[in-house]
């Protein structure tokens, strides 16, 4: 289930705006995106965007975990890296709305942990989103839980025309074979939403599988794949960051050595794609102008033979 509202009191027709405390960097990103009223009152330490945001507290810590990629991965996958709640802040905090999810247990605290410190006038907004149009619906179910349905509905359709637009570019030329990596090691395959996104940007992702949980995979499935394009896209790295852990684990000599060598890119994951929200659309946007370059390389390669 992409989205659900549990308990509370609805928030239209009351007199001031709704006092929301978000959970989720995507929806944080999605509520400030809606032009209506609400204040946002508290936030996750991940909710770093946009920078107004940063004004209200953060009810979330996680605990710094360093290393290399393996090491990283191990402490994720041991459910060490989970964040805590402060449940005594967000109880005096009262809001009208909270928004968390149940998607990922290292990005934000589930439902059920939330529930235990809400009110009982507070609802609570669960975000599950899987595809592409799960985070794209977000914005109206977001919109309904403020009392702004047909704010949340102008923003959802705004999003969708931007990918209509990159869709209809896409269809001019051949898709483009794109591996998305979300993390270097191991390696992990595309997940979610990702594949989409690719989707519309005009690429196929071969070893991508949307609506799925992200899954480890071996070099050799990148070079069976045998990609025009790998994007490196590991969670909680700017793109940046992720090319020289890349380029340090020895990812790009790697890649480098493939058959068929790729044009490899790093992307700002938490930018554009890791996080469900309206910045999402940005990543289709991104990766559209990075692939419509490829086909333009290959499309001289082919007038000059």
């Amino acid at each position: 289930m992409p989205s659900r509202r549990i308990g509370g009191t609805p928030v239209s027709g009351r007199p001031t705006a709704p006092r929301v405390v978000s959970l989720v960097p995507g929806a944080t990103e999605m509520l400030l995106a809606l032009d209506a009223p609400a204040t946002l009152v508290g936030r996750s330490h991940e909710c770093d965007h946009p920078a107004r945001a940063a004004s209200a507290p953060a009810l979330t810590s996680a605990p710094s975990v360093v290393g290399t990629s393996a090491d990283i991965d191990a402490a994720v996958s041991s459910g060490q890296a989970q964040p805590g709640l402060d449940q005594d802040l967000l109880r005096r905090l009262d809001p009208d709305v909270v928004i968390t999810q149940d998607l990922c247990s290292a990005c934000a605290p589930g439902a059920s942990e939330v529930a235990e410190a809400c009110g009982p006038r507070t609802e609570l907004v669960v975000l599950s989103p899987m595809r592409l149009d799960d985070v794209v619906d977000s914005a109206a179910t977001i919109g309904a839980a403020i009392g702004a349905p047909e704010a949340g509905r102008r923003l959802a359709a705004s999003l969708r025309e931007r990918l209509d637009t990159c869709r209809e570019a896409a269809r001019m030329a051949a898709p483009v074979v794109t591996v998305c990596l979300e993390w270097l090691s191991p390696l992990y395959r595309a997940g979610h939403w990702i594949p989409d996104q690719v989707e519309a940007a005009g690429g196929v992702d071969p070893l991508g599988v949307a609506g799925t949980l992200a899954r480890p995979i071996a070099l050799r499935d990148v070079a069976s794949a045998a990609p025009e394009v790998v994007v490196l896209m590991p969670c909680g790295w700017g793109s940046q960051e992720a090319w020289e852990r890349a380029e340090g684990e020895g990812v790009i000599d790697d890649l480098a050595a493939l058959p068929r060598q790729p044009r490899v890119l790093a992307a700002d994951a938490d930018a554009h794609f890791s996080r469900p929200g309206p910045r999402l659309v940005d990543g289709v946007e991104w990766l559209s102008a990075a692939l419509g370059e490829g086909r333009r390389v290959r499309s001289m390669a082919r007038t000059l033979r």
